[in-house]
């Protein structure tokens, strides 16, 4: 009886060594993917840097660019400015749709109806 015992027991450790083997294995496999895959994104962001920083010097001097740039900024500012006004309201769920309509949400309407401030666009 203790013999089987032992050689069960024996068995079940060889197991266990056969299995972090290969897991040690998968895991080493795995490392290496994932060096490879750090490398090549690095590859890719520096792609894109210099793609960008080339567009930058090539749009420095455009006039019309950077008159576009600041007013996009501008409206973009706009919108965080009503979201900040918005959120110190006197009345519950009342929002001032005319402005809350421009700057970054310019391009948000849906006709899901007026934003009622009831968590979510329950808008009729």
């Amino acid at each position: 009886m203790e013999l089987d015992v032992k050689t069960a027991y024996a068995a079940k450790l060889e197991n266990d060594i056969v299995l972090a083997v290969d897991n040690e294995a998968k895991t080493k496999s795995t490392w290496e993917a994932s060096v490879a895959a750090v490398a090549h994104c690095k590859e890719e962001l520096e792609a894109h840097r210099v793609f960008y920083m080339a567009e930058v010097e090539r749009l420095r001097n455009d006039v019309e660019v950077v008159d576009e740039v600041i007013l996009i900024f501008k409206q973009e500012l706009m919108g965080i400015d009503d979201i900040i006004r918005n959120q110190k309201y006197d009345v519950m769920g009342v929002v001032d749709d005319e402005r809350f309509g421009g700057g970054m949400f310019r391009n948000v309407d849906q006709d899901a109806g007026a934003y009622t401030g009831e968590g979510g666009n329950l808008g009729a």
